[in-house]
């Protein structure tokens, strides 16, 4: 008799347990719908996708230790923004801290002096691309790992304190390399472009993105030998940051006018409707590089610890060719206080509590 009732109380436990669950899940997908409408995030499902890549995929993949062995990698289900962060944003950041402390609130202003490129002349952009409202809506540059993680704390905390917030705890925070990859491809399982075709340019022959046409300064600024934070000479291996002229002859695809960086709702978003996963600039992911042994974080939810000597970006920018707009590859920037005028961010965002 005993056992009869022990087994019932499990079996009325489990059936209690499942129907909680069934309320939660119905509760937290009731949320996500209001919250998608209200926010500029998206929701991207839990999934895994094929990580890394072979040689004969993409011949150039030795320049710069882009492709690792396939693996198949898991990701849980988080928000992303659909946009990069743009400069209104940032400055209500920045803003905001400078009201509750000066002198702290004026160390995360971005370095614009990272717009003065040797032999282009852009002291106009040094001058008004922050501040200027024309370009309040494009992507923020000049800022460093470090201020995108103090950007995403501020967000958290402004969030966290409103009492009209429709989840009751949430983190944003800097995606990690495998979140962005696989956000960036979508539901394309068969191309390294956010867009699922194999051609940078759509069916009129105009470009999908915001990246540079290959040219002879192009292909000579990735030709450049550099040498490696491990002592190495390699081509491209490390952050290239001395630019490109602004002077380029119409090839192959890409962008050959003067407009740089372009909104950063510009151009059309990829099946979870994220926009510029590809170009306009390249975005900073939770990773850190070692030339030394091909590794990167296998913790998929840990911070970035300062100590690491290379951080990672993604996408590429517009001043990269199409090569570097594929998902798959990465570049690198010297520490988490560096920055340069192609680099850019946008956060992802964990539910804690609903």
């Amino acid at each position: 008799m005993k056992h009869i009732l022990l087994l019932f109380g499990l079996f009325a436990f489990a059936l209690t347990t499942s129907a909680q669950y069934k309320d939660s899940l119905k509760t937290f997908r009731k949320l996500t719908k209001q919250y998608q409408k209200t926010s500029d995030f998206v929701f991207i499902p839990l999934g895994s996708y094929v990580r890394g890549a072979n040689d004969s995929d993409i011949p150039v993949s030795d320049m710069n230790g882009d492709y690792f062995r396939s693996r198949t990698v898991s990701i849980n289900s988080f928000f992303m923004e659909k946009f990069e962060v743009s400069n209104y944003q940032y400055l209500e950041f920045v803003n905001d801290m400078i009201q509750q402390d000066s002198i702290l609130g004026k160390s995360y202003l971005p370095d614009t002096l990272v717009w003065r490129i040797p032999e282009a002349y852009n002291e106009p952009l040094v001058e008004y691309y922050l501040r200027h409202p024309a370009y309040g809506n494009y992507p923020v540059v000049g800022v460093s790992y470090a201020q995108a993680v103090a950007f995403a704390q501020w967000w958290t905390a402004k969030y966290n304190g409103n009492e009209e917030r429709i989840f009751k705890k949430v983190r944003f925070r800097i995606p990690t390399e495998e979140e962005w990859e696989y956000a960036s491809k979508g539901d394309c399982s068969y191309s390294y472009l956010p867009w699922g075709s194999h051609s940078t340019l759509d069916e009129n022959g105009v470009p999908r993105a915001n990246f540079r046409a290959i040219s002879q300064l192009s292909v000579y600024r990735d030709s450049i030998p550099v040498e490696s934070y491990s002592g190495e000479i390699k081509k491209r291996l490390a952050y290239l940051s001395n630019g490109l002229p602004m002077l380029m002859a119409p090839e192959i695809g890409g962008s050959t006018v003067i407009d740089v960086t372009k909104p950063v709702d510009a151009l059309e978003p990829n099946s979870y409707g994220l926009y510029n996963m590809a170009g306009n600039v390249e975005e900073i992911v939770d990773a850190y590089y070692f030339r030394e042994e091909m590794a990167y974080s296998f913790s998929y939810n840990d911070p970035l610890k300062s100590d690491k000597p290379w951080g990672v970006t993604k996408g590429g920018s517009w001043n990269d060719t199409g090569y570097y707009i594929q998902y798959p590859v990465r570049q690198f920037y010297g520490d988490q206080h560096s920055s340069n005028s192609e680099m850019g961010f946008r956060l992802v965002m964990d539910v804690l509590d609903y």
